[in-house]
């Protein structure tokens, strides 16, 4: 068990649980508004969302190096990772249906 805990121990770092908030929220209102106002497919909204999820992101780690702060591409991760593993889970249901 301390293995695993340990794989994820990153993600207590820093501000990367805010990260992670605020990348699920974006994708879960991305994916809403996708499916409510468009004719995607859910994978097609999942694709889109996660890539907004990036860009997000992609923006807060620039405005936060832009005031003295560094890069990092760890919080990028924290951020999409749950969109990623969406979008894997629909993909492979789509695949093995």
């Amino acid at each position: 068990m301390t293995n695993l805990s340990n794989l994820f121990e990153w993600l207590k770092i820093s501000n990367r649980p805010k990260h992670l908030k605020a990348g699920i929220i974006i994708f879960i209102i991305w994916i809403g508004s996708v499916l409510l106002l468009t004719t995607m497919t859910i994978l097609q909204a999942t694709l889109t969302g996660t890539i907004c999820v990036f860009v997000a992101m992609c923006a807060v780690e620039y405005i936060q190096k832009s005031i003295g702060g560094e890069w990092d591409w760890l919080d990028i991760l924290a951020g999409v990772l749950l969109p990623v593993i969406a979008v894997l889970i629909i993909f492979l249901y789509g695949v093995f249906k």
